[in-house]
């Protein structure tokens, strides 16, 4: 096979090879000198990890899955592949997307290196099967495609996972803003108002039960209301949840009626709920447009023309 390798290709393998090599060497130099600067913090992690790794392997009903997700999130723990910035980056789209353990970053970073190893590997096995020589570029597009597309799926799935989740919390934050106009004005603290609210909403809306189970916590912690509130607009990232934030920071600043405030926001949801689904069905006519011209007109006109055009041709035939 390497005799049929033309010297272009051959010196393109050589380097990719090389400098995959080089690469995981200095990572593997970079992760061992962080590892030299804080020994003291390192021992103790590596204490409570090891701790955590007996329980989890000496446990008699360990799955295969978790057997991977484990492993996949030491990997993750030990390669440093992402710099601070994106790596906060990465944390706010794993809570948004619903991912708060502190496992969540390494385990994501596992599966991002694992899916650009296994592209790597399937271009490397199709390369090796290829029964004619192929050239630079044809070469270049059967690595870097299959790499890249294993390198960057991880980050396309979250941002859809995130902007699910994101969409299933506005679709219930109208039925819990009238839920909480109805504690507060029976007499109840808005603090009482959002615990009752996260265990009514547990059912039909778990996300944003969630979010006020989490800010819940927070205030039972000590947080003070404007501090949780702040950090509940952060998790969702949604505009809606900033308003009602800004809303409920105002009224205790400025004094002014609680309840007479969340029921004024709680009507100007509920309007806007009825706007967006008077435009999805506006839009609704355009969408079906394109199935009735390709998949339902053309049987139509053969049941209606068909019968038709069998008999013109039987007469002309004559």
């Amino acid at each position: 096979m390497f005799n049929d390798l033309q010297p272009t290709e051959l010196m393109f393998a050589t380097g990719a090879f090389v400098l995959v090599m080089v690469s995981f060497a200095m990572l593997f130099y970079a992760s061992h000198k962080d590892k030299q600067r804080r020994v003291l913090s390192s021992r103790l992690h590596r204490h409570s990890q090891i701790d955590n790794e007996l329980h989890v392997l000496g446990s008699s009903d360990i799955s295969a899955a978790q057997l991977v997700a484990h492993t996949i999130s030491k990997v993750g723990t030990q390669l440093k592949l992402i710099d601070e910035e994106t790596g906060s980056d990465i944390d706010h789209k794993l809570i948004r997307a619903g991912f708060r353990k502190s496992s969540a970053k390494a385990t994501f970073l596992g599966c991002r290196l694992g899916l650009f190893a296994l592209g790597l590997l399937m271009a490397g096995l199709l390369h090796s099967a290829s029964p004619i020589p192929l050239k630079l570029h044809v070469l270049i597009l059967l690595y870097l495609i299959p790499a890249g597309t294993g390198y960057y799926l991880p980050i396309l799935i979250l941002d859809q996972m995130g902007k699910r989740r994101q969409t299933n919390i506005l679709h219930s934050l109208p039925d819990a803003l009238d839920m909480m106009v109805v504690c507060v004005e029976s007499g109840m603290g808005l603090d009482q108002a959002i615990y009752r609210i996260s265990e009514e909403l547990r059912t039909g809306h778990p996300e944003l039960s969630d979010e006020f189970r989490l800010m819940n916590l927070e205030l039972q912690a000590g947080k003070s209301r404007a501090d949780s509130l702040k950090r509940l607009s952060n998790r969702i990232g949604l505009m809606e949840v900033n308003n009602l934030a800004t809303l409920i920071i105002q009224s205790d600043i400025f004094g002014t009626s609680m309840a007479q405030s969340l029921r004024t926001y709680s009507d100007s949801m509920r309007t806007q709920r009825f706007q967006r689904a008077e435009e999805i069905a506006m839009k609704l006519p355009v969408k079906l447009l394109f199935p009735l011209i390709l998949f339902i007109l053309p049987p139509l006109f053969i049941i209606i023309m068909g019968p038709a055009v069998i008999q013109i041709s039987k007469i002309f035939a004559k």
